[in-house]
């Protein structure tokens, strides 16, 4: 058994892991914010990377998808999508331009 996995269970039966399939290290939760010491840690361990997305093109493509799915205030505003709400949260906090 590999030393690495040896306190790790499966998370839908419980048995316990015996391989090491892959190592992600400091891999984030999928769909966990990112905090800004997070981004801060990302040019020690990626010092060659370099970000090609930008934050106007995501905000474009959002906007995109938004009108595409007939996103509504209702939408915006009810508990169907948490992560909008967190989003609009923290939008709130942002100093005005």
């Amino acid at each position: 058994m590999n030393r690495a996995t040896s306190s790790l269970a499966c998370r839908a039966c419980g048995a316990p892991l015996v391989h090491s399939f892959v190592d992600l290290g400091e891999t984030p939760l999928a769909n966990a914010f990112p905090r800004e010491q997070d981004l801060d840690r990302l040019g020690a361990l990626l010092p060659e990377f370099t970000l090609r997305y930008t934050l106007e093109r995501g905000l474009e493509e959002l906007y995109q998808k938004m009108v595409e799915h007939d996103f509504n205030e209702s939408d915006f505003r009810g508990d169907r999508f948490v992560r909008v709400r967190t989003l609009h949260n923290r939008l709130s906090r942002l100093d005005p331009l």
